[in-house]
Order: structure tokens, then C-alpha cells, then sequence
């Protein structure tokens, strides 16, 4: 099997977002919108658990986490999103209709909001739009931020990133600062 091109060049509108979730199962269509809208890495996506997501009336707050990070309880990054989009309407409408937690499950997938493996998103994701990748949606998120924000500085700390010519690599659009 050929090795995946990542096509850089393309972003994710919200109607292509919206029809990859229409053809999506529950949990695939809320893995989309939470890869949209919060622009994680699908390694981070998949470490979420029930406990890391904050429901709020305006915002959804979403403390997103590594393997590195998880042992030491410290957030990689914090980010949340206004309720008022459809994408993080759908992500927490998913995320009350899961079970409670138990605490006492370390990182069980039964804690997870997305309880499966990398190869399982990668196949939502391509069933949904053969072109797409898990990565294409956080370049999305990126250029998206950088329309926004305007600045390599904002952008990096939004996602993370320690190094500014990062952002480079990851924007796709125009009017930004660096």
C-alpha cells in the first residue's frame, strides 16, 4: 500500500466538515467536529478522556494532554471553544450522552470520549472523505486561528508550539504577520 501524500495545500471548509459528519457514525461524526474545531493531534484526540472535557453554557473547555503530560497531570494546552458553533454543539451533545466515569479505570478506553485506536480514526476519517488525513483538520484549525489572530506569536501559543517558524508550516491563508 502506498504511503499517504498529505496534500498541504488544502483547508477544510465548514460544508465539507458538515457533510463528512452526515456520513459518519455518532462517535466518527463527534471525532470530526472535535478534530475541526480544536485542531489536536489524533494521538492527543484519542488520550481525551470524559474528565479533560468541561461543559460549560458558552464554552467547552478541553484540556488536551500527551502521554508525557497525562503521567504529570499537567495540561499541554487548554483551549475552549464557543458553544455557539455547530461543530462544539455536536461535540457535547456526544460527550452527555457518554457514561460516568470510573474514576478507578486508569486510561481504559471505557474513560476515553473516543474509545478506539489510531487505525479506527484514520478509517472514519477516510470513509468520510478519502482525501482527508487526521492532520488536515489541525492545518485547518491553524490557518483558521492564524485568519484570526493574525500573528505568528498567538498562533504558537494556542497550539503549543516552542519554535514561531512552526506556524509556517501549518498556515495556509492569507494576511498573516510573522
Amino acid at each position: 500500500m502506498p504511503k499517504y501524500k498529505f496534500d498541504n495545500t488544502r483547508v477544510l471548509s465548514d460544508s465539507d466538515v458538515r457533510g463528512m459528519i452526515a456520513g459518519a457514525s455518532q462517535e466518527g461524526g463527534a471525532l470530526i467536529a472535535f478534530l475541526y474545531e480544536w485542531g489536536p493531534r489524533i494521538s492527543e484526540a484519542l488520550l481525551v478522556t470524559r474528565e479533560d472535557v468541561k461543559l460549560g453554557p458558552r464554552h467547552v473547555i478541553v484540556d488536551l494532554l500527551t502521554l508525557k503530560t497525562r503521567k504529570s497531570q499537567k495540561p499541554r494546552r487548554r483551549i475552549a471553544r464557543p458553544m455557539k458553533s455547530e461543530f462544539v454543539r455536536f461535540f457535547s451533545d456526544y460527550v452527555m450522552k457518554l457514561p460516568s466515569p470510573n474514576i478507578r479505570e486508569d486510561l481504559s478506553e471505557h474513560r476515553r470520549v473516543f474509545p478506539f485506536k489510531r487505525g479506527k480514526a484514520w478509517m472514519i476519517i477516510k470513509k468520510a472523505d478519502p482525501l482527508a488525513s487526521p492532520h488536515l483538520f489541525r492545518h485547518t484549525r491553524a490557518s483558521q486561528e492564524a485568519e484570526k489572530k493574525g500573528d505568528a506569536y498567538r498562533l504558537s501559543r494556542f497550539f503549543g508550539w516552542r519554535n514561531l517558524n512552526t506556524s509556517l508550516a501549518y498556515v495556509h491563508s492569507r494576511g498573516v504577520v510573522y
